[in-house]
């Protein structure tokens, strides 16, 4: 039997700092772990971009065509936005606000970051719902392109800007 389990037996709060113990060794990452974690969001997010860029060149010429062309585009712009805060947010904390080795950054840089994470998730999240209505609207209830262009797409962009700011704006200020 191990020592430590016959005094946690004896001591409930030996017992109760030994689990303590093991859950903040759980809770640490070693330099290199960061480093792997760091490596890991850097690779995503560049693919990400690659995949935003493509469908950003493939869709250039045909933006005035349909409106999903126009929703995928203005996704894509978004995502080139969210994929560059993703790529850069944890090394652009403050070093003494986080355990991460590697951090250099300053409180206004971990905001200008964490605004910018925030309003791009909320955009790319009403564009993709935008996205699905307009298929919806197209397939089920045999809507043109011209009228889910002139009835809702132009709020679309407003809602999409009103929703995604108020929540970032309040946590800057």
């Amino acid at each position: 039997m191990n020592n430590n389990n016959t005094a946690s037996a004896a001591d409930p709060g030996a017992l109760q700092q030994h689990n303590n113990d093991d859950a903040n060794d759980t809770n640490e990452l070693s330099r290199a772990q960061f480093l792997s974690f760091i490596i890991t969001i850097v690779i995503s997010s560049t693919i990400s971009l690659c995949g935003s860029f493509i469908i950003m060149r493939m869709l250039w010429n045909k933006l005035a065509k349909k409106v999903y062309h126009r929703i995928l585009f203005t996704i894509s712009i978004v995502d080139v936005v969210l994929s560059c805060s993703n790529f850069v947010h944890l090394v652009l904390v403050p070093q003494d606000k986080t355990k991460n080795p590697y951090a250099f950054g300053t409180d206004a840089t971990c905001s200008m970051v964490g605004f910018l994470l925030n309003v791009c998730m909320v955009s790319v999240s009403i564009y993709n719902t935008f996205l699905s209505i307009n298929f919806l609207l197209q397939i089920r209830y045999k809507w043109k392109d011209a009228q889910i262009q002139k009835r809702i797409e132009p709020f679309v962009h407003v809602v999409a800007a009103v929703l995604s700011l108020p929540l970032p704006v309040l946590a800057v200020s």
